[in-house]
């Protein structure tokens, strides 16, 4: 078991990596003696993490939620926003200057 996995404690903060791109920050909930339960309802397994396997590709896990994890999450988030902008209802003005700063 990972070190950071045996000083869990409830109230916690984790990350769940979802697979496919998709990791979220949570907390822990409730400890028993061989699960971690998050306040999103879900149960990974104290062991190593992660969750008992219910069918399908999915393949979630536990992970410590540093700071990288963190930036990373937010650098997707401001990316999938920026991705459904509608660029062509601003000024040209204003996608030059948007444009300038992306250059940087």
């Amino acid at each position: 078991m990972s070190e950071w996995l045996e000083k869990l404690k409830v109230g916690d903060e984790v990350a769940v990596d979802s697979g496919l791109d998709s990791t979220y920050i949570t907390k822990v909930a409730r400890l028993t003696a061989t699960l971690i339960v998050t306040e999103k309802g879900g149960r990974f397994r104290r062991s190593d993490g992660f969750a008992p396997r219910t069918g399908g590709y999915e393949r979630r896990f536990l992970q410590e939620a540093t700071e990288e994890i963190r930036d990373s999450i937010a650098q997707r988030h401001l990316a999938r926003i920026l991705r459904e902008v509608q660029w062509k209802d601003y000024s040209l003005d204003n996608l030059r200057a948007v444009f300038q700063l992306l250059k940087k």
